[in-house]
């Protein structure tokens, strides 16, 4: 384990890298910014310099030709040769003289090839009423441009067509080619690093090439620079961190001592005696330490009432379970006993009411113990998931209160509209059959006039119940208190009405665990309830299974050793699909852990992997593996448990 002084030191590392890299990239940035800039600048300068040369070196030979036809000067510098396009005869020949043959074309582009692949740059005049051709080899011209400067600062070259005019002094006149070819904007060439310019003169390709090599020369420099600078600063800061970690290291070293002596009862308190923030610390842990063994002696005392309540609890349910149960199971026996001994009607109808009493007692113990058990034992109730129609409850629960509802003289009507289009739901039967159970009951109890309609919607991706009555209804401001346990409104649920008042907290309870919701909404007349529940997966659903019935029943058919090795397996197989990064990976460990379920009579776990296959057209993989996460958990769970 690191000490604080380790992490501290680690952290101005760290700081140290990042401050030195970031010191040493923005001297760079900066200093090479600069530079290069310097460099186009001067390149930009010595393009415009070299393109305003040929222009006025074109002036020039058009200035050289007339003082040389009219006799003025007989001294040519610019011009090569001047050509006579009458009489077609030369009358300054050029120093590679061949035969001459152009076209008008030709002329138009200012540039002429002869027979010796020779590139000039022409102008053609009109002189005595005689025209006249005249030029300069490119050649020349790029000699003249290069002289312009010092060797090496910079390169001119000219392109016309696909044949370069290169200085003599490049060597590699072949490479260089090559590279400008493609019109680049930076090349290396002979161990230099060039700037690159270009632009079209004249119908030729005008290129530049600036020299840069300053510019790798700063770099390495700059690099030796950073690797300096670095190096000092990491002995520098190596030294400061010694001494920083010197100065945390004993103070902490000194209140950690203090701490385990305190919890070794070799003190009751931390003893410190510099004056530093450290103090402060000492002080606050000490008045914590006396505050804290005050309140644990509090806590200590609060814990063995609680203990002793919880187990008054258990013992009056476990007293009144075996005391109240057994007289009331007794007391129906006799009246079921005493009904086929006597004679008088009045008094079977009275051995009637007595165990009619009685089982009405036993289903408020029922609904109790139930209440009771969702709240001290909630961990351990658990859904056993199948696919059913929400319908076939709806059936058996309506069956069985459409009589007392006759009696009372209210009708219990179920809704026919869209009833064929109902489909399947994965739910839990029994809690579902309990849900509505207490719903249809609380209708039934407090609707003295009218009717009862339940309906049934299939929303698609959720299945909806609602539960209409003309009851007495219930205020708007008791409506967040319904799901309160023993909880009982002025109207609706008031002591004028049997009842324990747990209905709706069963019903908030189960419909959680199933991962779907409850509303209540008071009418003009009356209250409607509505249930609503995914059809399919859910998170909640997974949460909330029990394999440990799975497990069960698979100890019917297996081993104990073997079960030990399945439980892995599964294990395995989930923790593989948690982890997976692909969709195909997902599925074939799904496909897998269905055969391990189906193999091995694992039922509910089997349906629910069943009903995630299902589901994998219109769900994400990321949502697919959430659901395995929580499998995994509960599988993890069970597993410790064991």
């Amino acid at each position: 384990m690191k000490s604080f002084a380790d992490k501290v030191s680690k952290s101005l590392y760290f700081n140290y890298i990042i401050f030195s890299i970031v010191m040493v990239l923005i001297i760079f940035i900066a200093t090479y910014g600069i530079i290069k800039q310097n460099v186009q600048n001067n390149l930009n300068i010595l393009f415009k310099n070299k393109e305003d040369f040929i222009n006025n070196y074109y002036l020039d030979m058009t200035d050289e030709f007339f003082s040389y036809m009219l006799g003025t000067n007989q001294e040519i510098e610019n011009i090569d040769f001047v050509y006579n396009l009458d009489n077609l005869s030369f009358v300054k020949t050029p120093e590679t003289q061949s035969s001459f043959s152009f076209s008008y074309e030709d002329l138009s582009k200012q540039i002429y090839v002869n027979d010796s692949n020779q590139l000039y740059l022409i102008n053609w005049q009109y002189f005595d009423t005689k025209r006249y051709i005249y030029g300069v080899s490119l050649e020349n011209l790029n000699k003249a441009l290069n002289s312009e400067g010092q060797t090496g600062d910079f390169i001119s070259v000219i392109k016309y067509n696909d044949r370069y005019i290169i200085p003599n002094s490049v060597v590699f006149k072949s490479k260089l080619e090559n590279i400008l070819s493609e019109y680049p904007s930076k090349i290396s060439l002979e161990n230099n690093s060039y700037e690159v310019l270009y632009g079209n003169i004249r119908s030729f390709d005008f290129f530049l090439l600036y020299n840069s090599t300053v510019l790798l020369q700063l770099r390495n420099t700059l690099i030796i620079i950073a690797a300096i600078f670095l190096v000092l600063g990491f002995l520098i800061s190596r030294t400061n961190i010694q001494y920083i970690k010197s100065q945390i290291s004993e103070p902490i070293t000194s209140i950690v001592n203090g701490i385990k002596n305190v919890k070794n009862n070799r003190s009751k308190e931390i003893i410190y005696s510099e004056d530093d923030e450290f103090r402060l610390i000492k002080d606050e842990f000490n008045s914590l330490y006396k505050s804290l063994s005050k309140t644990i002696k509090e806590l200590e005392i609060s814990e063995n009432n609680l203990k002793k309540n919880s187990e008054f609890k258990s013992n009056i349910l476990k007293i009144l379970s075996h005391e109240i149960r057994t007289p009331i199971h007794t007391i129906m026996g006799f009246s079921d006993i005493l009904q086929m001994k006597i004679d008088s009607e009045e008094d079977k109808e009275n051995l009637r009411t007595i165990k009619k009493s009685s089982e009405d007692i036993l289903n408020k113990f029922d609904r109790l113990f139930e209440r009771s058990k969702i709240e001290s034992e909630s961990d351990e109730i658990k859904l056993k998931l199948s696919k059913f129609n929400i319908l076939d409850v709806i059936f058996e629960i309506s069956s069985k209160y459409e009589s007392m509802c006759r009696k009372k003289g209210i009708k219990l009507k179920i809704s026919e509209e869209n009833l064929e289009q109902i489909g399947d739901s994965l739910l839990d039967y029994k809690k579902v059959k309990r849900i509505f159970e207490e719903v249809i009951d609380n209708a039934y109890k407090f609707t003295d006039e009218g009717e009862i309609t339940i309906s049934v919607e299939d929303e698609g991706d959720e299945i909806e119940v609602s539960v209409r009555d003309t009851g007495i209804g219930v205020k708007t401001e008791n409506m967040d208190l319904l799901y309160d346990s023993f909880f009982q409104t002025e109207n609706y649920l008031s002591r004028k009405k049997d009842g324990l008042g747990i209905g709706l907290s069963i019903v908030k309870s189960y419909v959680t665990m199933l991962g779907g919701q409850v509303f209540l909404e008071p009418l003009d007349e009356g209250t409607l309830v509505k249930v609503s529940f995914p059809k399919g997966i859910n998170k909640q659903k997974i949460s909330n299974i029990d394999p440990l019935e799975d497990i069960k029943n698979a100890q019917k058919i297996i081993e104990q050793n073997d079960l030990k090795r399945v439980l892995n397996i599964i294990s395995n197989t989930l923790e593989n699909i948690v982890k997976s990064t692909s969709e195909d990976s997902v599925y074939s460990n799904m496909v897998e852990l269905q055969s391990i379920f189906k193999s091995n009579n694992f039922v509910n776990s089997y349906e629910i992997n069943t009903e995630i296959l299902n589901s994998l057209k219109e769900k994400e993989t990321r949502e697919i593996i959430d659901y395995y996460k929580e499998f995994k958990n509960v599988y993890e769970t069970v597993s410790y448990s064991l």
